[in-house]
């Protein structure tokens, strides 16, 4: 009888190990995937501050119209 209770407790054991491994691997993954999508919007953010930054010199840089062009 004690060496069936033993059984079941390792079994239950090994159950719960195999459960905490999957949460582990599943929530890295995730984090994998976030830290994926914020590096491609960091990208997206870049290249919209490129072309802001591209926009403001050529602003800038435009000469002054004379007043008596108008």
């Amino acid at each position: 009888m004690a060496g069936k209770d033993n059984d079941t407790i390792k079994f239950v054991a090994r159950i719960m190990v195999q459960v905490a491994l999957c949460v582990v691997i599943a929530v890295t993954f995730m984090a994998y995937l976030e830290t994926l999508w914020m590096k491609a919007e960091i990208k997206r953010e870049a290249k919209e501050l490129r072309k802001l930054k591209k926009e403001l010199n050529e602003i800038r840089n435009r000469p002054l119209p004379t007043s008596g062009s108008v």
